[in-house]
């Protein structure tokens, strides 16, 4: 079969599942195995894992190892017919979850899925958990189905991960309006002694959590708003940064740096720890941001 042929017919999948085809889909519109090692050879095609090919000509898309892995659960029916909740498929999950959501800084080394039930796949690149879900328990992001915020820390905690990586989680997902942590409570009872706490209780384990998140925590956009509210401070960086770039040493150079000491700083401290505190008045499921000036953030991603 020409090149061109064999593209023309993987074309309808390919266009609508990131620019990808599985060995099973090829096989439906009547492109073999013989066929897409040909196509891999001559550069048209990428084989992205076992089963899952990538046209090479197509836009790289994000997260293609975890689509591709999504892909080959359930690899003869297309990623557009597929329901939420598939029989055959899976969910992703835990720190994948949280990559795709953009929170965290987990690293995840293999995909993480939760399946409708315990399948028995040999390969490293996958972990696979056998779990109930329901509908209200799972989001589309980029046309994959992925547990909720408030599922993937719940899973999290049921995994046992360090509290420092799950509470940024938890407090930049309930600043921007994306978690409800009043719902989220009574749904971590369960792990709290896990953490060091009382049994059954979730309030204590959100307020333990919550307060991991460290006066070093925040991502530099934050801390610029929050540098906004203290202008002496502000100019004076922003005076640094404009000056030219071209390095400069010896005192002259020392002498130009702003004074960001810990004095100087200890507003912008206090600010943000006033803020993390009070988190239970200033989070609210109807905003993104903050409720008072001047730590007023209303940056959404």
């Amino acid at each position: 079969m020409k090149t061109t042929q064999a593209l023309a017919k993987l074309g309808d999948y390919s266009s609508a599942q990131w620019g990808m085809v599985t060995t099973a889909q090829a096989r439906q519109v009547g492109v073999g195995k013989v066929t897409l090692t040909r196509l891999v050879d001559r550069g048209v095609l990428v084989r992205l894992r076992h089963g899952v090919y990538a046209v090479a000509a197509a836009e790289e898309t994000e997260h293609a190892d975890i689509k591709a892995a999504w892909l080959a659960l359930n690899p003869g029916v297309p990623a557009w017919e597929r329901p939420v909740l598939d029989d055959q498929g899976g969910v992703i999950s835990h720190r994948s979850a949280a990559l795709l959501h953009e929170l965290g800084d987990l690293v995840a080394d293999s995909t993480e899925m939760l399946v409708p039930r315990r399948r028995n796949l040999r390969d490293p690149s996958l972990r696979l958990r056998p779990r109930g879900l329901e509908e209200s328990d799972v989001t589309l992001i980029a046309g994959l189905p992925v547990t909720t915020i408030e599922r993937t820390i719940v899973d999290l905690l049921e995994d046992h991960v360090d509290a420092s990586h799950v509470a940024p989680i938890i407090h930049y997902a309930a600043r921007d309006g994306r978690l409800d942590l009043n719902r989220l409570a009574p749904r971590i009872d369960v792990y709290s002694r896990r953490y060091g706490l009382a049994s059954g209780d979730g309030q204590a384990l959100l307020d333990h959590l919550l307060d991991q998140v460290g006066d070093e925590s925040p991502s530099e956009r934050v801390l610029a708003e929050i540098l906004r509210s203290y202008p002496e401070v502000y100019e004076e960086v922003s005076r640094n940064t404009r000056r030219g770039s071209a390095p400069e040493s010896g005192s002259d150079a020392e002498s130009r740096l702003p004074d960001l000491t810990e004095a100087r700083m200890a507003p912008v401290r206090r600010t943000l720890n006033a803020a993390t505190r009070s988190r239970h008045r200033r989070y609210n499921t109807c905003s993104p941001s903050f409720d008072t000036a001047p730590e007023t953030i209303t940056e959404r991603r």
